[in-house]
């Protein structure tokens, strides 16, 4: 049995936009990164094991409320 559900979006709006890089967590990223960072609001990496890591967050996107 299929379930298809569709959600109307309609009611909903846009107060923020937000600018990010994600990348690997490699040192030779993080620097070619860094030499962006007054274009973007958060910058992630993830490491091998699979952890992202939040490098640079000027807005506080992932700060919580």
């Amino acid at each position: 049995m299929e379930f298809i559900f569709f959600i109307s979006l309609r009611e909903y709006t846009v107060d923020k936009i937000y600018y990010d890089i994600g990348i690997p967590d490699l040192e030779k990223e993080m620097d070619k990164s860094i030499n962006h960072l007054i274009k973007i609001d958060f910058l992630l990496g993830v490491n091998e094991p699979g952890k992202v890591i939040i490098h640079y967050d000027l807005t506080s996107v992932f700060a919580g409320d």
